[in-house]
């Protein structure tokens, strides 16, 4: 395949701006792949907080770094109807006020919205699609019996599936025979400031850095687990926003472990990769995780990480890098944190950016994600 094909990219999970850090990596794996291929990015969306069955879509073009990015915003519809509502209308904006020339392929991230639009646009274009899922909690996506459904058939007519670890390959598998590629996130390391010494810091100093809207990622774990910290002289500094925020701050005075935690709220995008230079070692205790990208943030920066076996860490995460402890488990955490602060001095940053960058940096992710898309291009030409 020489020609620069035409991508169009579905992803109901993209950054709208700066202090919006969903689906960033969607983003930043985009930018990487339009130095190689025409991307036009589809993001479709529900706007949940209005009301208007009837209303026409807002459709809003912009250019993003040299992406086209077409936001296609719904307004809430009746309950059931409200699902299907939005699918037939995305797919049909799609096709009839935004493809203006021939598209070769649709790639899809995350099964749903994302994978149905691409099935149903795809059978009227009578093109190719591929979906990329990155959702850790995949059942998750089985809201109901309908979106189980619509979710299994476009898995199950995708030309391809790739998925960030072996972890979410192996649950997927259990509900299609469709070929399934590993291709894990990708990482930038030369936009992170390599730590090239440690700082003679007062107290030993850890972070955490995640979305608070769910419980997920495990903060009240972190918070739990350093009640057992008593003698250790640490400080955690902990970043991110969201609903449950009040409640983790509440928790630290509840559980007497506030002298022990800094919370700094939302860090905005540009600040993003200046977190992690004051940090002696980062913890991520989630729940689950399909990958973790964040820790691939943390030792860009050459920080070593503790992380928990709930997924992707475990095929991030080695001996050289950082510790992995046991999920859900306070007391596991907190030994393993012990243990991260005993071994500080055995980890070189120097070899955790490089390792990092030969695992996930941007030339692996790019002849990976070419030599996939032109697997899926050159089927299709075969079959006209």
């Amino acid at each position: 395949m020489t020609k620069k094909a035409n991508i169009l990219v579905i992803a109901s999970w993209y950054p709208k701006d700066k202090t919006d850090f969903s689906g960033i990596f969607i983003k930043e794996q985009i930018e990487i792949l339009s130095k190689k291929f025409r991307l036009v990015v589809v993001n479709p969306i529900v706007d949940y907080k209005s009301f208007n069955p009837f209303g026409k879509p807002k459709i809003n073009r912009s250019l993003e770094n040299g992406v086209e990015v077409i936001r296609i915003e719904i307004k809430r519809s009746f309950p059931i109807y409200n699902q299907w509502n939005f699918l037939r209308i995305v797919q049909k904006v799609i096709h009839e006020e935004i493809i203006d020339e021939k598209i070769d392929l649709i790639h899809a991230h995350v099964s749903y919205p994302g994978g149905v639009i691409a099935m149903m646009l795809a059978r009227k274009l009578r093109i190719p699609y591929m979906i990329t899922e990155h959702y850790g909690g995949f059942v998750g996506l089985f809201r109901s019996k309908i979106h189980k459904f619509l979710i299994i058939r476009a898995l199950n007519n995708a030309y391809l599936i790739t998925t960030v670890s072996n972890y979410s390959a192996k649950i997927i598998k259990n509900f299609t025979s469709t070929p399934i590629e590993i291709i894990p996130n990708v990482i930038d390391i030369f936009k992170f400031d390599l730590k090239q010494t440690k700082e003679n810091h007062k107290r030993i100093v850890a972070g955490f850095l995640g979305g608070l809207d769910t419980q997920v990622k495990g903060l009240d774990i972190l918070l739990n687990a350093l009640i057992h910290l008593k003698n250790e002289n640490l400080k955690v500094i902990i970043g991110g926003s969201g609903k449950l925020l009040p409640y983790y701050m509440e928790l630290a005075k509840k559980l007497n472990v506030e002298d022990k935690c800094e919370f700094l709220g939302l860090i905005p995008a540009e600040k993003r990769y200046e977190f992690f230079k004051d940090l002696d070692f980062f913890i991520l205790p989630s729940r689950h995780e399909s990958f973790g990208l964040v820790l691939l943030e943390a030792m860009a920066s050459g920080i070593p990480v503790l992380a928990t076996r709930c997924g992707g860490p475990e095929e991030i995460v080695e001996e050289n890098t950082g510790f992995l402890v046991e999920k859900e488990n306070s007391e596991s955490l907190a030994k393993g944190i012990q243990k991260m602060i005993k071994n500080l001095s055995k980890f070189n940053p120097i070899e955790i950016r490089n390792r990092v960058n030969q695992r996930f940096g941007k030339e692996v992710f790019m002849q990976k994600m070419v030599e996939v898309y032109n697997s899926v291009l050159d089927r299709n030409e075969e079959k006209e």
